[in-house]
């Protein structure tokens, strides 16, 4: 969506080029924009994280943050999941990132 105006590429004129793209045939588009739209949202996330855990923010305090962030990005459970299980930092002590884990699955259960 890097052709349109920056005043044009929120989610809120999704919808619109949404259905212009699947009326001319270009339905990939769509779903290549959907794909990186929600990688970057991950990516966010993840830097989020890194980020928090930097500062030493408690497992509570990051937990509330992702949740809300999840919620207004649509993230799925298993995507934010994902993320956190999967982050890449040797100074987390296992104790904390197990905490983390532990919370955030019976949070969004």
């Amino acid at each position: 969506m890097d052709f349109f105006p920056l005043n044009k590429r929120g989610p809120e004129h999704f919808q619109y080029f949404k259905s212009a793209f699947e009326d001319r045939g270009l339905a990939e588009m769509v779903k290549l924009q959907k794909n990186q739209a929600n990688q970057e949202v991950k990516n966010d996330l993840a830097e989020y994280l890194k980020e928090a855990l930097n500062e030493n923010k408690t497992a509570k305090e990051i937990i509330a943050e992702v949740k809300d962030y999840s919620a207004k990005n649509n993230l799925e459970e298993l995507d934010v999941l994902t993320i956190v299980s999967s982050y890449p930092n040797s100074s987390l002590p296992l104790h904390l990132h197990l905490n983390i884990l532990e919370l955030i699955l019976f949070d969004f259960v």
